[in-house]
């Protein structure tokens, strides 16, 4: 009779174990869904209020071209293949406009926010939700996911890439190599930032597969120098043991019988599809060793074969069948599957779905090309330490957390905690290093940092739980004093996410906002699209545009119905058209007779924010910080966005012909 009973209790037991579980998944799922429904609502909310920003016309003008005329053709300076078609379906959906161009980032911003879920095992289930409300109210995630760039795009592929690994790493399923071979693939067709993603996530899998294989040959005979020297060489070439032995194993048909490591198989995956990516690296030893690589050699079809062209095709065609090899004779389903998630999106996207036959040579080889001799331009010119102003400026709550986070993850932390820290330390010294310094690239900071923020305060937060309900008053001090200060920084970080996307998002009082397409530019759309309707003329009406200074954009975008419109930089003797509405730079309006338009209007064009901290000696900024007067304006632009410096702006002048009997009427 009592071993009945026994049996039953233990029953009982485990069916409010699993009630218990079921509800804390539940009660996740809710809270999460609460902070997806809260975050899509900042993310849509007016979001073609803003004018669009430089380089957020040239993402929408060719992304309409690619809408409405089925044309598109992979051009690194703007990035992958990936938000073109995103943005161009959008288009096709529901039209274009400036609110329509972001729908696309702003669905993949709004995505993010529910992606934590699927870290629940590792970050703990408060940890999750803690994640998707840091994701969902960070200032610099919010802000640009209301901005077409590829920057949120990457950032899902990122996370992506994350969960499959850690998924897999619990659960070795093939569904999550074939997820991690497609976000792989999706990402670098999306934007050049994935190089030094890739090399992050490979090194830290590089490490622990190395440790792995260290254990599993480490005998307490052998001497601990010997020891060290074998960890050593393990752990840094523990990618070359991964790859090689299968292919003896292969080769000898017996061998080395021992399973490879966990981290072995994403290892692998990663690493031999990011390989051929890295083709065009090779140029960099040749240049300095000397080599002639502009050198051409003959032509082919018109085109010239040089040095360039020859190491493209040989060095592309080599790492493909080596990397190839490697996979199948490691383990031909999973390498054919990960090949076809990786390869299959990866060609369509930057052939064009197949219509345009250069395109994989310009992805595979012309993306890192390309970047590669932009690191020399600085475009943007920033400061090394740059995003150790952006960061604290508005990840400050992620950050403050973080902090304690690093100090837990180094003394006692497990592997996954040790990965976000590695994460977000090498992509802060990468992007600090790299040439190309932009606001938009805080986002690839913002992400690692919210999450590695969240493995701490979630814990704490079932540890607080576990403690309230041992009643131990005395045991909750520093739990319960961490979770009022994040929920103070809470507020301010809404308040300061708030303020950047909606109150400041077209004017340049904000670092994030850097360089904006002013309202004023805008009116002056409208009142073209009013003259033209007063003239009769319509969308025929003649436009000229002053392409100094880059003023094309984003005036090919607002005038992009209009069926005659030039581009010309305006010189001395240049004299437009009679009849012609002409948007001359201010700088050029004194180089034709302008007696014949009888309005003009002068707006700013574009205006940024002042720059002053590019004249601190990048070896004074830290020592500067603790100045008093520096601190003090530091602490003002914190709280108050206030500052004693003039934003900075180029103007343009409309002028608008007093009549327009010298044009035809359209017919």
């Amino acid at each position: 009779m009592s071993s009945v009973a026994s049996s039953a209790d233990a029953q009982a037991t485990a069916e409010t174990r699993d009630r218990g579980k079921a509800q804390g998944l539940s009660s996740t799922v809710i809270a999460i869904a609460m902070l997806f429904a809260i975050g899509v609502a900042l993310r849509f909310w007016d979001l073609g209020h803003r004018a669009l920003h430089h380089d957020e016309s040239l993402h929408a003008y060719y992304s309409w071209r690619f809408a409405e005329l089925f044309t598109y053709e992979h051009n690194p300076l703007m990035h992958g293949p990936f938000q073109f078609h995103a943005i161009a379906s959008v288009f096709t959906i529901f039209g274009d406009s400036d609110y329509t161009v972001r729908i696309a980032a702003a669905t993949f911003g709004s995505a993010l926010i529910v992606m934590p879920y699927f870290l629940r095992d590792y970050l703990t289930r408060p940890g999750a939700v803690i994640a998707s409300l840091f994701i969902a109210l960070s200032p610099t995630l919010l802000y640009f996911s209301r901005f077409a760039r590829g920057d949120m795009f990457v950032a899902v592929f990122t996370l992506g890439m994350v969960l499959c690994i850690w998924r897999y790493l619990a659960n070795p399923r093939l569904v999550y190599l074939g997820g991690l071979a497609l976000c792989l693939g999706l990402s670098f067709a999306t934007k050049e930032t994935t190089f030094i993603t890739a090399l992050i996530f490979i090194a830290y899998l590089n490490v622990m597969a190395g440790i792995e294989l260290w254990k599993d040959r480490v005998t307490e005979s052998s001497s601990r120098p010997r020891r060290l020297a074998q960890a050593t060489l393990l752990i840094v070439f523990a990618w070359a043991v991964v790859s090689v032995r299968p292919v003896l194993n292969r080769l000898r048909g017996a061998g080395d019988s021992r399973p490879l490591p966990a981290a072995a198989a994403p290892l692998l995956v990663m690493g031999l599809l990011t390989a051929p990516q890295f083709a065009a690296a090779a140029q960099v030893p040749l240049r300095a060793a000397g080599v002639d690589l502009a050198r051409q050699w003959t032509t082919f079809y018109g085109s010239a074969m040089t040095t360039e062209v020859y190491l493209g095709i040989a060095g592309v065609a080599f790492l493909l069948l080596a990397t190839f090899a490697v996979g199948l004779s490691w383990n031909p389903r999973a390498w054919v599957v990960a090949a076809a998630a990786f390869y299959l999106p990866y060609i369509l996207l930057f052939t064009t779905l197949g219509t345009e036959q250069d395109g994989f040579a310009s992805g595979i080889w012309g993306s890192l090309d390309y970047w590669l001799d932009q690191q020399d331009v600085r475009r943007g010119n920033q400061p090394w330490f740059y995003y150790l102003m952006t960061v604290p400026i508005y990840e400050f709550l992620s950050l403050v957390l973080a902090i304690p986070a690093a100090i837990v993850a180094i003394r006692r932390g497990d592997p996954f905690r040790r990965f976000l820290l590695f994460w977000l330390a090498a992509t802060l010294v990468a992007l600090s290093i790299a040439g190309e310094k932009m606001p938009w690239l805080t986002v690839h900071l913002a992400l690692p940092l919210a999450l590695l923020a969240a493995s701490y305060l979630g814990p704490l937060l079932a540890e607080l739980g576990s403690r309230l309900a041992r009643a131990r008053p005395f045991e909750v001090a520093w739990p319960v004093a961490a979770v009022i200060a994040a929920v103070v920084l809470l507020g301010f970080s809404l308040r300061s996410s708030l303020v950047a996307s909606f109150e400041h998002s077209d004017e340049p009082y904000e670092l994030l906002v850097y360089v904006q397409t002013t309202q004023e530019l805008v009116n002056i759309a409208d009142e073209i699209g009013a003259e033209a309707e007063r003239s009769g003329l319509g969308l025929e009406v003649p436009i000229i545009v002053d392409s100094r200074d880059g003023f094309t954009w984003p005036w090919a975008w607002y005038l992009r119905d209009y069926a005659n419109v030039g581009f010309i930089e305006l010189s001395d003797d240049y004299q437009p058209a009679p009849g012609s509405i002409v948007l001359a730079n201010a700088g050029n309006a004194e180089n034709f007779d302008s007696s014949a338009y009888d309005r003009q209007v002068r707006y700013q064009h574009r205006a940024w924010f002042p720059e002053a901290y590019k004249s601190v000696p990048a070896t004074d900024f830290l020592a500067s910080i603790f100045d008093g007067g520096t601190m003090s304006r530091w602490l003002n632009f914190f709280f108050y966005r206030d500052f004693d410096l003039e934003i900075g702006h180029i103007d343009g002048i409309a002028m608008f012909p007093a009549d327009y009997s010298a044009v035809a009427a359209p017919e």
